[in-house]
Formats: structure tokens, C-alpha cells, sequence
């Protein structure tokens, strides 16, 4: 829902790009966290490139944050020293990964959001969004396909597979309504041609998902805008916390350090 409030448009700017880089940054360490764990070595591989993916878009939007900010915080000065509360990814993101099928069903979800995102960044008046999206685009198309083929193995495969694929499903998909709300800062930028309406994407990214998802009898199912954002407020659940201690523990037990 929008405010109608006027924001800065560097701050704005910064906002928006904090937003899509801690997405990326939380994407990439959930999935770290399958490392060793996965059913099949090349699946070990496959979800360790996804996240490699994903650190690699956090990286590039952080430092694009950092630049528009002014501040002079680096990449690593935004993702190891900002508090629990001045993180703005969407709750989607940091949920935990529960079983194969689950992180199958929210690549896939993720992957569709950013599909879409990504390619409404291209033709954008901000320079760093506009160069950042041809590639992002052909990543998350990456993402889906690997997520494509789970799901259909899944959902196609065992009773017990296609239980914990729909089960996945329905921990995942309420909470891609936050994905889609507008707001002050989209307000602002929109107004100068910087970025599409999150509002505006929410169709063509339930497209995608129901291309996968349709043939395998499944459907993506009502989905409602909510009034409050509360990840992108920085109110985030529970398993937030220990994840992000274990991001930030090496920067914060050795300060300065390098290697």
C-alpha cells in the first residue's frame, strides 16, 4: 500500500537497492546451509552455485546501496555490521529450508519473483538496475529450470514426494504476497522511471509459477497483498537471528581481519 509520502530519491534509491541485495544475501545463505546435506552430490553442486548465484547479486547491490548511500560503507560493512533491525529482506527469504521439497518449492518461487524483477530492471532510467538485470534474468531462469525439474520429479514421483513438495508449497507461497506491495519508496522511484510497481509484476511472476506449476495439477492458489511488510520493516521472524549470527560471526569476532 502506498503512503504518498515524497522520498529523497538517493535515499530511496538506497533503500531499494538494501532491499534486493539482503533478499539476495539471506537466498544465498540459507541455501549455503544445505552444503553436504542435499540427496545427490550434484545436487550438493547445483544448490552451492545457486547460492553462489545469489551472494555474487547481493554483492553488486550492496555496493551499489553503499555508493548511492555516500556513507563510505563497503559491501561487507553492510552485510556484517547492520543489526537484525536494519535488515529489509522480505520473510519469504529467511524462512528455514525444512525438507528438500520445501527449498524446492521456494527456489522455484524465488526464482519466478526474480525472473520477473529482474527483467522489468532493464529498460530502467537507473543505470545500476538497468545493467544488473540482463544477467539477473539469465541466472534466475537457471534457478527455475533446476527448480522446474524437482518439482516435476517430485510432485510426479512417490506418494510421500509429492506430499512433501505440496507441503513445501504451502509453507512458501503465503508469504510471497509482501513481494507485491507498494510503497513510499517504489512511489518515488517509479515516478522517475527507475522501477516498475511491485504491484504491477504480481501477475506475470504467478504466470510463471503456474507454467510449473499447472501440468503438475497444482495451482498457486489466492494470493493477498498484505497491509504491512513487516521484512521489509526489519521485523523478521524468529529463525532470523541465529542464521545472521552465523553469517556475521567471523567479521564480528575478528574486526578488521583479513585474508
Amino acid at each position: 500500500m502506498s503512503t504518498g509520502t515524497l522520498v529523497p530519491l538517493d535515499a530511496a534509491a538506497t533503500t531499494y537497492l538494501l532491499r534486493h541485495a539482503d533478499d539476495n544475501l539471506i537466498a544465498s545463505q540459507r541455501l549455503c546451509e544445505w552444503v553436504a546435506r542435499a540427496p545427490r552430490i550434484e545436487d550438493d553442486v547445483a544448490l552451492l552455485n545457486i547460492a553462489l548465484d545469489h551472494l555474487g547479486h547481493a554483492r553488486e547491490l550492496l555496493t551499489a546501496a553503499g555508493n548511492r548511500e555516500g556513507r563510505g560503507r563497503s559491501e561487507d560493512d553492510l552485510a556484517y555490521e547492520r543489526n537484525e533491525l536494519e535488515f529489509s529482506n522480505a520473510i519469504l527469504f529467511e524462512i528455514p529450508n525444512g525438507d528438500f521439497g520445501q527449498t524446492i518449492a521456494r527456489i522455484l518461487t524465488v526464482a519466478a519473483w526474480h525472473s520477473t524483477l529482474y527483467r522489468s530492471w532493464v529498460g530502467s532510467d537507473c543505470v545500476e538496475l538497468a545493467e544488473f538485470g540482463p544477467r539477473g534474468m539469465r541466472e534466475a531462469a537457471y534457478h527455475f529450470e533446476y527448480a522446474r525439474v524437482w518439482a516435476e520429479r517430485l510432485a510426479l514421483g512417490t506418494d510421500e514426494s509429492a506430499d512433501r513438495f505440496r507441503a513445501g508449497l504451502a509453507s512458501v507461497l503465503p508469504h510471497i504476497g509482501e513481494l507485491f506491495v507498494d510503497d513510499a519508496v517504489t512511489d518515488r522511484l517509479g515516478a522517475e522511471g527507475w522501477v516498475t510497481s511491485p504491484s504491477t509484476l504480481k501477475e506475470a511472476c504467478i504466470e510463471l509459477l503456474t507454467s510449473c506449476l499447472g501440468p503438475l495439477g497444482l495451482s498457486v492458489g489466492p494470493v493477498a497483498t498484505p497491509v504491512q511488510t513487516p521484512g521489509r520493516l526489519g521485523h523478521h521472524t524468529e529463525a532470523f537471528s541465529p542464521m545472521l549470527a552465523e553469517l556475521q560471526y567471523l567479521r564480528r569476532a575478528f574486526p578488521g581481519g583479513s585474508w
